[in-house]
């Protein structure tokens, strides 16, 4: 129904060895850590990647460069095209890092595809879709991009309301949405944009007495 967002961290490595001199960066002081570190990095094969990182993970779990590593991860396992595995190393990267944009918009959106329609489990994935709406803009990400990840939140939380039997709920928060694209009368002939506009009807219906 829409397009992801890349999850991947900016390109680069953003860690040295101890003798490494670059200011603003990541100093790793233990070789051994740093050499597992590199060899991770340099896999040119997803799958050879995220299993080089997982091993990093389990070596070292209180790694200085751990929030960055769980973010390669999520994007190596989403290279590799493993759904499953990409939201647990999305939601890892969650427990150190609650407000990484891309993390939030990821898990709330599969989560909510996921769901088929189970209102517990759309109560879940709202849950990611509210703090990725109260979440700063990375410094890395346009503001194009941040602002166009705004409907697939709400849409996620329009779901969950929905689900949830709170019609005129979603019918306030469908209707954000569909105002929030930069260009509503194109969003809405297509795509989630024009899902939502029939899930914003059908809450119509269901309201009583009718919502205005």
């Amino acid at each position: 129904l829409c397009t992801m967002p890349a999850l991947a961290l900016p390109n680069g490595s953003a860690a040295q060895s101890s003798s490494g001199s670059n200011s603003g960066q990541i100093t790793i002081k233990n070789p051994a850590e740093y050499n597992a570190y590199q060899n991770a990095m340099s896999q040119s094969s997803p799958a050879a990647k995220a299993a080089a990182i997982e091993q990093f993970l389990k070596q070292y779990p209180n790694s200085v460069v751990k929030k960055e590593m769980l973010g390669q991860l999520v994007s190596a396992y989403r290279a590799a095209g493993n759904t499953a595995k990409t939201v647990d190393a999305a939601k890892r990267l969650l427990q150190v890092e609650p407000e990484n944009l891309r993390a939030l918009a990821f898990v709330a959106y599969v989560s909510k595809t996921e769901a088929n329609g189970d209102a517990a489990k759309l109560k879940e994935a709202a849950s990611y879709a509210e703090k990725g709406l109260k979440a700063p803009k990375p410094a890395d990400m346009s503001a194009a991009q941040y602002s166009g990840l705004k409907p697939l939140f709400l849409s996620v939380i329009g779901a969950s309301q929905e689900a949830n039997k709170d019609y005129s709920g979603a019918i306030t928060t469908y209707l954000e949405e569909l105002h929030s694209y930069s260009n509503p009368a194109a969003a809405t002939q297509k795509g989630i944009g024009l899902y939502d506009t029939y899930n914003l009807a059908n809450a119509y219906t269901k309201t009583t007495p009718k919502a205005e």
